[in-house]
């Protein structure tokens, strides 16, 4: 993976093809599942044409409104994962995050790093202390 929660730049195609048939399958337009999504029709054109990179947030959004997991929206096998949270509660926190304006995400955007740290230096001592 390219960078964190996104698909490589030679699978947006193949990403996109599987959002459509997901949709399709639904019998959704692209309008209905940008409604269900959160996000806008636009953003689903682009990103089933592979011509849109989707951010992490909008994967999960997307994952959720089409009633699939995330390996099979992104085609991994899986994700490494933070924090374990059901993906339906990653969503929603992810979903919280986006709806703050400029502002309020600056002044918290220190602590969510510091979390991710301190998170991932846990991880670390665990491994350490396996070998």
């Amino acid at each position: 993976m390219s960078r964190a929660g996104q698909p490589p730049a030679r699978g947006l195609a193949a990403l996109g093809e599987r959002i459509r048939r997901y949709r399709q399958d639904q019998g959704w337009t692209q309008a209905q599942l940008a409604r269900r999504a959160g996000i806008s029709r636009d953003a689903i054109s682009r990103i089933e044409r592979g011509l849109e990179r989707a951010r992490e947030a909008t994967l999960r959004a997307l994952a959720q409104a089409l009633g699939v997991e995330w390996s099979q929206l992104t085609g991994e096998e899986g994700q490494p994962r933070l924090f374990p949270l059901p993906d339906e509660m990653r969503v929603q926190l992810v979903r919280s995050l986006m709806e703050l304006e400029d502002a309020e995400l600056e002044e918290v955007e220190p602590e969510l790093r510091s979390l991710l740290e301190r998170r991932k230096d846990g991880r670390r001592k665990k491994t350490d202390r396996k070998r």
